[in-house]
Order: structure tokens, then sequence, then C-alpha cells
């Protein structure tokens, strides 16, 4: 038994220093082929940073979205995508909007939520954006591709444009034309 843990230790050993012999000498294979001057390696990383995730579950919950006006959109803790509250716009409601949120220095803004509207005949419910001088529809939910009425579906979009790429971006929900009951659940905005 002895014998045994000897052999198998002078094993670890032997293959520790291969490995390691041949991670010494890797560099030898690697060849440079940048045209810089500097003879600097640079390696491109991406992040991904979060704007914004709200669930509608702080309280207050508002506390993302009463920064450029108030909200007549409701708190409700029925017909939620996930935890215990969502949002509702129902007839006669107007907006519901971020607060500003820094989206300077990026390539790209996604924008995802959940929503669920109760007639899909009774619309429209329009997602916007805003630029730092305008907002621009991205959709009207009552049309986005995949909606269904009475279930939760799932919205995603990503901006390239560099227009929105500004330190007061808002995400804003216009239902003042909606005749139905929409329900929005699980809002995040990321940037990279």
């Amino acid at each position: 038994m002895e014998r045994m843990i000897k052999v198998l230790l002078i094993a670890i050993i032997v293959i520790g220093l291969l490995v390691g012999s041949s991670l010494l000498t890797t560099g030898a294979y690697f060849t440079d082929t940048e045209e810089s001057t500097d003879n600097a390696l640079v390696i491109a990383t991406e992040t991904t940073m979060t704007l914004l995730d709200d669930g509608f579950e702080l309280e207050p919950w508002d506390v993302n979205w009463d920064g450029n006006g108030t909200t007549d959109w409701r708190h409700v803790n029925w017909t939620t995508h996930s935890g215990s509250w969502a949002v509702k716009c129902q007839s006669g409601y107007t907006y519901l909007t971020t607060d500003n949120l820094d989206a300077s220095g990026g390539t790209s803004i996604t924008i995802s939520f959940w929503f669920n509207i109760k007639d899909l005949n009774k619309g429209p419910l329009y997602v916007q954006i805003y630029n730092g001088t305008s907002y621009n529809t991205l959709h009207n939910l009552f049309t986005y591709p995949g909606a269904v009425k009475n279930t939760y579906c799932y919205y995603s979009e990503t901006i390239t444009d560099s227009q929105y790429f500004c330190t007061d971006f808002r995400l804003r929900f216009d239902g003042s034309g909606s005749r139905t009951d929409t329900y929005i659940d699980d809002v995040l905005i990321t940037q990279e």
C-alpha cells in the first residue's frame, strides 16, 4: 500500500512537471501578427451593464418611474408574470415613464419585459424611447409579433442607433389610446 502511494505521488509530480514545462514553452508557439509599433497585446471585452431591473416589487413601487412625471398606472398584485406585483394600464390611463437612465458611452441598449393584454382589438399601447430631445415609438404592443391576449408575452428590442446613447435615456409606455387592461412586469434594460 505504501509503495502504491509513492508511485502515485511520483506520477503526480511527473505530470505536474510536464504540464508546467509545456506552459512555459507555449510562448514559443505564439506568432505576433499585429502591425502596431507599441507591441502590445489588446484583448477586447464586452461588458453588460444593467440600467434598470424592475419587477415592481419595491416600496414605493414607482421608485424607478417617478422622475419624469407622476403616472396614473396602477400597482397590482394579480396577473403578474413573476413575483407578487405588476403594473396595469387601463382605459383612460396615459404614460408610465422611467427615470432618466445614463446610457452614454455604449454600443447597444436592450429593452425587455413581459406584457399581458386583455383584448388585442382595443389598442394601441406604444413602447417609446427618448433620445434626449423627443420620444420615438418602437412598437405598438397590440400588434407586436407573438402577442396573445390574456397571456404574458415576452418583448425584447436591441437599439444600436447612437442617438439614444445619452445621459437621460428613458423608456415610456404610452397607454393613452388603449381601451383595455394591459399588464407590464419584469422590465430589464441593459447596455453594452
